[in-house]
């Protein structure tokens, strides 16, 4: 419209260079300028008018542009805030987990110290004790050996013992060879037959008669004999009232 405006004015100027003469139309032509000039006018105010209203309202629009930017900042640190926040949780929560974790790790690892500490003290004291019960055993069989030394010679002692005491005791004498014997100079007639040699000593039945024969001979089978307590009731027990020839007290040591 402003520009439809100039365009007139400026025809409006060129048509009263060209009519100079026509005073008449000239007031009209001056007329219509002034009504153009006020309409103008009035165009610039309304133009202004409006350009001031746009300007508010674009001023309103800005500042509700930077109010609602404001806000959405606002609400953007709020979420940041919040955000970090997790994070914060987030970072705080791992690494309380990770100390968590070192430490569970240093007292599984403890723990596993302790446990080798005593298998290594277990062990050892199976060591000490398979050590002490080898060296017991080594002593227990050099004693038991000892007294099987001892025992053998003391069954010989006591062997030489009976030997000596049942020995035949008789003088040299070299002619004695050369005589006949007692029984060489009996005549078979005189014996009985039940009873061909004379017997000087008691038979198999008079010996069994005596208790401890018996009680020997059920400890020899059983081989208890040698026992300590055998021989403490073989020497408790007392003789039969038969009397043996050469008899010498013999005890069961």
């Amino acid at each position: 419209m402003f520009n439809e405006i100039i365009i007139t004015i400026k025809n409006v100027n060129d048509d009263i260079k060209k009519r100079n003469t026509n005073e008449m139309y000239k007031e009209k032509q001056l007329e219509l300028i002034e009504k153009l000039h006020l309409k103008l006018k009035e165009w610039r105010e309304e133009k202004i008018m409006k350009l001031k209203e746009e300007e508010k309202i674009e001023k309103l629009k800005k500042i509700e542009i930077l109010r609602q930017n404001k806000i959405e900042k606002r609400k953007q640190e709020l979420r940041n805030l919040k955000n970090k926040e997790r994070l914060n949780e987030y970072y705080q929560m791992v690494e309380e987990k990770e100390k968590m974790k070192i430490i569970k790790e240093k007292e599984i690892k403890r723990l596993e110290e302790i446990k080798q500490i005593e298998i290594s003290q277990y062990n050892q004291e199976r060591i000490e004790y398979r050590k002490k019960e080898y060296q017991n055993h080594l002593l227990e069989k050099k004693k038991k050996k000892e007294e099987e030394i001892k025992l053998k010679e003391l069954h010989k002692l006591h062997l030489e013992k009976i030997r000596s005491s049942v020995a035949v005791r008789a003088e040299i004498d070299h002619e004695r060879v050369k005589k006949p014997t007692i029984s060489s100079m009996k005549s078979k007639s005189i014996y009985d037959n039940n009873n061909i040699f004379e017997i000087n000593g008691y038979s198999d039945k008079q010996i069994m008669k005596d208790k401890r024969i018996r009680i020997a001979e059920i400890l020899q089978k059983e081989g208890l004999l040698q026992n300590n307590y055998a021989k403490s009731i073989m020497n408790i027990l007392t003789p039969s009232k038969n009397n043996y020839r050469n008899q010498s007290k013999i005890t069961f040591n």
